[in-house]
């Protein structure tokens, strides 16, 4: 009891005892930051050994791919590397593990090394072909080479523009102009009708007989007639009796002159009753007697005949005015077919000269969408010009003559007046037609009742004249063109077309490439490395082609377009990404393409060996067809070039007429371009602007630097990287770029020892295995 009050009560010693706790804890804090020091330098050693590790590991780079200014390592090289420099940077020589005191000795418990980023991967490898040429690249060749060209800029385009705008219309100015000829032929047809139809109203210089119609007016002569026949019924004896009347008296009048045909005048219908000879029987009896005895018995005779012919009835006489009404209504029918015939052709005009104005707002249009369409391909070459300042007074000169060419272009449409007034003068002239034809066919459907309103043949024949007055003016009018004459144009196209098909039998080297299938397999390879960089397969032809075509112009445009996309092209590298011109240099400073030579029947330009580049370039697995690709290339941008050239030549802008300047143009460039190819598949040096250049060599080329070029005008995509990788993959045998890598991440595990708490790692949150507190380190590391 005495004791517990005295401690409680008692300070004697209570400084020893502050004294010993404090130092108690000052302990267990020292061995606290002591083992936190060593994890520290664990953690500090380890790191230092992985980094040290990754890129040691990633200098044991591939030298076989160094020729190519490449870097990238396989899995088994980079793992053994980066083991052994972990593991050695770990571990003090044996004559200092005696001598020296290690305050940490970390253990490595376990380590990953993954590799990644394949140099099959395009990305990957256009990074890695950038960082090579960007300070090897001899980019400045191809900006001279650009620039000695860029000076081309504005007259191509305009060549272009004008290819564009003649070939967009030459289908719709053909259609047109050939609605023009035909509806001018057609309105020759209605003249002929209108004259021959004129001459059917036309004036008669002899009687015809009853029934016999060769003229309207013959229908009008005897009409009366027939109309007398149409009352007569029942009045035969009365008509008998007046005609036997007319015939006595004539008869009377010339006793003992022989009868004729004339006596029948004015009676026609008694030729079906009497017979000419027997009134000439009667006549000849009358000369062995007297007057007063001739006239009696004359008299008799005749009221006996013409008893008899009362005694016939009327039978061949309805017969006979039925002939007459038969031929006359035919020949009117004849007369409607005419004037149906012609406007029919009227309406065939009509319509065809409301499809040629469908035609003419087409040209309208294709002129008004053409210009101007092609700026956006040329305006980086542009502003290249610009900056360099290159300029040249005969290019200046050409582009000034397309320039009016193209103005001329504007010409080719006719003003809508011309259709309005054609149409409309055509219109009005089928109305009168069509009246005429009403009139006409009225009378014939009311032959029997149209009496006195039986039309003057002159009256008609004064409409016709008229009618066929307009129609030859309005021909006139519509052949005249609007005053526009294009009879020219089609002079020079059978000569542009023949040429352009011996252009085309040059390029045919099919029998070449039967001869080179023996290298198929070795393009299956190729195909067979492409394949294995992709989840897909690629399309087998990327580039684009020269167009073959029958038609010259469709050529031409075809050959204008593929030199459109290389300026924008080139422009574009120039201006915005140099990016794409490395990466060119870098294909023809590490693959092969040798100058051709022999011409296009040398066997030696298309094997593979000799064309690496082209293979890049244009992705063919045929054997040959990269070489005749590159050849057909050649000849479209030389056929575009050599049609800019053309128009340096004054003879041909003297042909005047657009479409028969371009024509001759054309058969300039193709004439130029069948040359060039023979000249450059020879390996000859072939002028870009030959007639412009004057014979000077300033602007001539290699097969080499028009190769350049052609880069441009192909897509620069993935595709292309991927062939390259395959091209390095088949010409190194040992590599495989699937599994050359780039990219490298390691994680190590350690741990160290811990001396004075083993609870230590709860303040790290880290688990304590037989006292080793426990960490990972990593690093990461490309080329």
């Amino acid at each position: 009891m005495g004791f517990f009050r005295r401690l409680r009560t008692d300070t004697k010693g209570a400084v020893s005892l502050f004294f010993i706790i404090i130092t108690a804890i000052v302990f267990a804090f020292n061995a606290i930051f002591i083992d936190y020091a060593r994890i520290l330098a664990a953690e500090h050693r380890i790191e230092h050994s992985v980094q040290s590790a990754v890129r040691s590991a990633l200098a044991g780079y591939n030298n076989d791919l160094r020729s190519y200014g490449l870097f990238g390592i396989d899995q088994d090289t980079a793992e053994e590397i980066f083991e052994k420099v972990l593991f050695g940077n770990m571990t003090l020589p044996d004559d200092l593990k005696e001598e020296s005191f290690q305050f940490v000795q970390p253990t490595i418990d376990d380590f990953n090394v993954t590799l990644s980023r394949s140099l099959t991967n395009p990305n990957v490898l256009e990074h890695q072909i950038l960082e090579e040429m960007k300070y090897k690249a001899p980019v400045e060749i191809t900006k001279q080479l650009i620039e000695r060209f860029s000076s081309l800029t504005l007259a191509v385009e305009a060549a272009n523009n004008l290819v564009d705008l003649t070939e967009g219309i030459e289908e719709d100015f053909n259609k047109r102009e050939q609605k023009i000829d035909e509806t001018v032929e057609e309105l020759s047809e209605i003249l002929v009708i209108l004259n021959d139809l004129k001459d059917k109203f036309s004036d008669v210089s002899s009687v015809s007989e009853y029934g016999e119609i060769n003229n309207y007016n013959h229908i009008v002569e005897h009409y009366a007639t027939y109309q007398g026949w149409l009352l007569f019924d029942g009045a035969f004896d009365w008509l008998v009796d007046k005609a036997r009347d007319s015939i006595l008296n004539q008869l009377k009048a010339s006793l003992g002159t022989p009868v004729t045909d004339s006596v029948f005048s004015g009676n026609e219908f008694l030729e079906l009753y009497i017979d000419l000879e027997d009134l000439n029987d009667i006549v000849s009896e009358l000369e062995a007697l007297a007057t007063e005895e001739a006239i009696e018995f004359l008299e008799e005779e005749i009221h006996d005949l013409f008893e008899s012919i009362k005694n016939q009835g009327i039978g061949p006489l309805e017969e006979y005015h039925n002939e007459y009404r038969d031929n006359a209504k035919a020949y009117l029918s004849d007369i409607i077919d005419d004037f149906k015939d012609i406007e029919s052709k009227l309406d065939d005009s009509i319509d065809r000269l409301k499809k040629a104005r469908i035609n003419n707002e087409n040209i309208k249009q294709i002129i008004e969408d053409v210009k101007g369409s092609n700026e956006g391909n040329y305006s980086d070459m542009k502003e290249i010009q610009e900056q360099s300042g290159t300029t040249d007074d005969e290019l200046d000169s050409v582009t000034e003559s397309i320039g009016g060419v193209i103005d001329q272009v504007d010409e080719y449409p006719y003003d809508d007046n011309y259709f309005e007034k054609s149409l409309s003068s055509l219109e009005a002239l089928k109305s009168r037609i069509v009246k005429q034809h009403d009139e006409i066919e009225e009378m014939k459907d009311n032959f029997d009742t149209v009496g006195n309103s039986l039309v003057n043949a002159e009256s008609i024949r004064e409409e016709i004249e008229s009618l066929a007055e307009k129609v030859d003016g309005k021909k006139t009018d519509i052949e005249d063109r609007d005053g526009k004459d294009f009879s020219a144009e089609e002079e020079e196209e059978v000569d542009a077309d023949g040429e352009l098909k011996e252009l085309d039998n040059k390029l045919d080297n099919l029998s070449i490439l039967e001869d080179i299938k023996s290298e198929q397999a070795d393009y299956d390879k190729l195909d067979e490395y492409v394949q294995s960089y992709l989840e897909e397969a690629l399309s087998e032809m990327e580039a684009e082609e020269f167009e073959t075509s029958s038609n010259a112009l469709k050529a031409a445009k075809s050959s204008m377009s593929l030199v459109s996309t290389m300026f924008n092209g080139i422009g574009e590298a120039l201006t915005k990404s140099r990016n794409k011109l490395y990466i060119n240099e870098y294909i023809l400073m590490h693959f092969n393409s040798t100058v051709p030579e022999g011409g296009l029947t040398n066997l030696e330009n298309y094997k593979l060996d000799n064309r690496e580049v082209e293979y890049i370039i244009y992705g063919n697995t045929t054997p040959g067809m990269n070489f005749t690709n590159a050849i057909a290339q050649f000849t479209a941008f030389k056929f575009a070039l050599n049609i800019v050239d053309a128009f340096a030549d004054p003879l041909i802008l003297a042909l005047g007429h657009p479409l028969a300047i371009l024509k001759q143009v054309l058969v300039s460039a193709i004439k130029e371009t069948r040359l060039n190819v023979l000249n450059i598949s020879s390996g000859i040096d072939s002028s870009l602007l030959p007639i412009i250049s004057k014979g000077s060599d300033v602007l001539d080329l290699s097969y080499h630097e028009y190769l350049r070029i052609f880069m441009f005008m192909n897509p620069q995509d993935d595709n292309r990287l991927y062939r390259i990788a395959a091209m390095i993959d088949y010409k190194e045998k040992a590599l495989n770029l699937v599994d050359q890598m780039t990219y490298i991440d390691a994680e190590v595990k350690a741990s160290e020892s811990l001396i004075f708490i083993s609870n230590i790692a709860d303040m790290f949150d880290q688990d304590i295995d037989s006292k080793r507190y426990h960490f990972n380190k990593k690093a990461i590391h490309s080329y």
